[in-house]
């Protein structure tokens, strides 16, 4: 498995949190000043396998979540900040049509304006386009040795 945690600072009051993969699910666990500590589980959807990446957008109001479904497929979610703390439904829900089951996202960072966002697997970059869940650019990488 892979190694993901997002801080998310408040900003109204003296608690922080941390959003962490748990298996199937998302771990929000919050720690005040004091040192007090709770978690909540937050499942995403019932036929995930693997969460392969997050990334939170600079404006903190979005989480993006790469899943590996067991069917194979790749999707990510995207939640609402807001609304995903209070356990409701995703925002929006990327899946390419077409692509091969092996893909798996393996990175993902919103743009500094939020309206895109970019996910890589290990032989391509996508652009999305996620508020209309659209691709709007897309880019093989080749492997190609380094020169040194």
């Amino acid at each position: 498995g892979r190694d993901h945690v997002i801080l998310l600072e408040s900003h109204f009051n003296s608690t922080s949190s941390l959003i962490i993969p748990v298996g199937r699910k998302l771990g929000v666990l919050k720690v005040g000043s004091d040192g007090s500590q709770s978690m909540q589980f937050f499942p995403l959807t019932y036929n995930v396998m693997e969460i392969t990446a997050l990334t939170i957008s600079s404006d903190r109001k979005y989480v993006a979540v790469c899943v590996r479904l067991d069917d194979g497929r790749a999707q990510t979610i995207v939640h609402r900040l807001r609304d995903f703390q209070n356990r409701k439904a995703p925002f929006k829900t990327l899946e390419r049509e077409k692509v091969s089951l092996s893909l798996t996202y393996i990175c993902a960072a919103f743009s500094g304006d939020s309206k895109q966002l970019i996910l890589s697997c290990s032989n391509s970059i996508e652009v999305w386009k996620w508020e209309q869940e659209k691709v709007q650019y897309a880019a093989s990488i080749q492997n190609r040795k380094a020169p040194f």
